[in-house]
């Protein structure tokens, strides 16, 4: 098939194109509520939510979503980041508004303050994998950390 031309009449900004994506970007907190800085827009597709419901917990909060059976795996992953300063994927349960529950990955890294070596939040992707089951399996830390310092 022949490729067509590039368009010109399309402009594509990087909140538009991560609004596309078939997966929501984060930067939460270290904190125990995973406070929401900043949340892809695409969070509406996938869990039928706006993006600002989640931004410093103005109705909801990031582990609010989250499968209730889930929390400990989504907390020792937070400890696995911390320790590891890896990027690491861990296999979870989020639940819909409408209440439906759906399998994803969580890819994610800690961020650390450049002054004090602090870790002062989390950066990561939800990919929605409930229409890929070679990808399904029990909820779990995927990646084998590796302890640092």
């Amino acid at each position: 098939m022949a490729r067509k031309p590039p368009r010109t009449d399309v402009s594509f900004t990087a909140e538009s194109l991560l609004a596309e994506m078939p997966t929501v970007s984060y930067i939460c907190e270290n904190d125990e509520f995973y406070t929401m800085r900043y949340i892809s827009s695409s969070i509406l597709l996938m869990l039928g939510y706006r993006a600002d419901e989640f931004i410093d917990n103005a109705s909801s909060f990031g582990a609010s979503v989250a499968h209730p059976e889930d929390l400990e795996i989504i907390d020792a992953f937070a400890e696995a980041l911390l320790s590891s300063r890896q990027t690491l994927t861990a296999r979870v349960r989020l639940v819909r508004r409408d209440g439906t529950v759906f399998p994803c990955l969580l890819v994610s890294r800690a961020i650390w303050h450049p002054g004090t070596g602090e870790a002062v939040a989390f950066s990561g992707t939800v990919v929605d994998i409930s229409g890929e089951p070679g990808l399904q399996g029990p909820p779990g830390i995927l990646t084998n950390p590796k302890k640092t310092g």
